[in-house]
């Protein structure tokens, strides 16, 4: 299958003002694809603009939903993106540790988390103390 490109989608600029950091829902369709890893799609959305650090409900950014469901591909290229592996979630989580806890240790590590906690009280309280 051919890679979509932003130029071979029909009304595809239409999008295009969506996916800027000031509309409101901005952060949905990169967020859904990064959950769903759905590959393809997520591309698509980062070649019209779509930010790739726009967080939603609960702080997640796409990294955090792509690793914390163990989507190595997705988590990659988001990074190469440029998507930070050090934000954090509202609970003081980065993608790595959201990956850690979901047994996801691969993606972890890839994203440079090493310290692999089974409880995430702990991951939390060790990071509200360093805060």
């Amino acid at each position: 299958m051919e890679r979509l490109n932003a130029g071979d989608v029909k009304g595809a600029s239409e999008f295009v003002p969506v996916l800027r950091r000031d509309s409101d829902g901005a952060h949905i369709p990169l967020l859904a694809a990064a959950a769903a890893g759905d590959l393809e799609r997520m591309e698509l959305l980062l070649d019209l603009g779509a930010q790739v650090d726009l967080p939603g409900d609960l702080g997640m950014s796409p990294l955090h939903w792509a690793a914390g469901r163990g989507n190595e591909a997705v988590a990659q290229r988001l990074a190469a993106s440029g998507a930070s592996t050090t934000s954090r979630s509202w609970f003081c989580l980065t993608a790595g540790e959201v990956a850690a806890l979901n047994g996801h240790h691969g993606v972890a590590r890839q994203l440079g988390y090493t310290a692999y906690h089974t409880d995430w009280h702990k991951v939390s309280f060790e990071r509200m103390e360093a805060l």
